[in-house]
């Protein structure tokens, strides 16, 4: 997937058992590049414009934990890139 700095993407995920808020960051290489939401609402979709202060690259996931237990977290499967 590739996405473009200043568009707006809706970031989707299975609510399992994480609670009511989850904790939805970008990982860059596989490290913490950016927080996307502290806490949201736990109802399997946000919607984020991406910065257009992203650095260009292929290596981004997300990475979606809840904020009541953080052993329950997943990430993105595959990497997909952000482009200006």
């Amino acid at each position: 997937e590739k996405w473009k700095t200043k568009k707006k993407y809706t970031i989707k995920w299975k609510k399992g058992k994480a609670g009511t808020y989850v904790k939805i960051q970008l990982l860059k290489k596989g490290k913490l590049y950016r927080t996307i939401a502290a806490k949201t609402k736990n109802d399997g979709k946000h919607a984020w414009r991406v910065p257009s202060t992203l650095v260009k690259s292929a290596a981004y996931k997300v990475k979606i934990t809840s904020t009541k237990n953080k052993k329950l977290n997943d990430s993105s499967d595959n990497n997909f890139s952000i482009k200006k």
